[in-house]
């Protein structure tokens, strides 16, 4: 391991996401995953470390952020791909999301009983957090098939659960749809 690889290896992300240092509130990635439903939803500083980007976040000055090191060690490092995916799947069971085979479902009455679907929903930045950090770190299967779940779903309502502007941003993030 080079002295690059090796400092890579010692920042907060990585380390976390390799089960050897916790977030800045004292947990683990597994007592994260492990939390009930509304006390992860309530969590908005889980975001950044249960989805890191490669710049530092708007709404969390302490926030860690990727370093370019950092992004090959996730893409490359069976570990860290394994929890991720995990804390992805646990993430996205907060909006009724899940995995269904080769695509993804959102549950239908969800909007309704959760109140997050819905034109610029706050909920919509965590999931643009979301989209963004999967297309970084290579998991471009889970962003495509997350976006086009929620673009079927609203779609199915007319095109007015999710906003003009919202659909905007994520088509910037330039995920490419694949057919399932």
């Amino acid at each position: 391991m080079s002295p690059k690889e090796h400092s890579d290896v010692d920042r907060p992300l990585t380390r976390f996401y390799l089960g050897q240092a916790v977030h800045s509130t004292g947990r683990t990635l597994d007592e994260i995953l492990a939390m009930d439903d509304s006390d992860l939803d309530r969590a908005h500083n889980m975001i950044q470390w249960l989805f890191p980007t490669d710049r530092p976040s708007v709404y969390w000055i302490n926030a860690p952020f990727l370093s370019r090191g950092e992004v090959e060690l996730f893409k490359k490092n069976l570990i860290i791909r394994k929890n991720y995916i995990s804390a992805f799947y646990r993430y996205i069971g907060l909006f009724g999301i899940r995995n269904v085979g080769d695509k993804m479902e959102i549950c239908p009455d969800l909007h309704r009983d959760r109140q997050w679907l819905y034109p610029n929903s706050h909920s919509f930045e965590r999931i643009t957090t979301i989209l963004e950090s999967l297309k970084l770190l290579g998991f471009t299967k889970e962003a495509s098939l997350l976006l086009k779940a929620l673009k079927d779903i609203n779609k199915e309502h007319g095109e007015k659960l999710i906003d003009k502007q919202t659909l905007s941003i994520w088509a910037q993030i330039g995920i490419k749809e694949i057919e399932v």
